[in-house]
């Protein structure tokens, strides 16, 4: 049986291959407070789905809160907290 951490990694790598960004980014959050998860590959998965969020969203007000928050996860802005 595969770690837990390898196993979600996998799936997070998986959803994003699928464009399935909305698991992406679900997953991304469990995998940061695992131990020995990989909180960078998390981050970079948090921002790539919320920009891919963004790319299909119609609704200008939901599109601005993707791309913002992406800006501010990239930027370093938000605490480890929020990430």
């Amino acid at each position: 049986m595969k770690p837990v951490v390898e196993a979600l990694t996998e799936q997070v790598n998986a959803a994003l291959e699928q464009n399935d960004y909305q698991w992406a980014l679900e997953l991304s959050d469990q995998v940061k407070w695992l131990d020995g998860g990989n909180r960078k590959r998390a981050r970079e998965v948090k921002i790539g789905a919320l920009r891919g969020l963004a790319e299909r969203e119609y609704n200008a007000p939901n599109r601005n809160y993707y791309l913002c928050y992406a800006k501010e996860l990239e930027s370093g802005a938000l605490s480890e907290v929020w990430f």
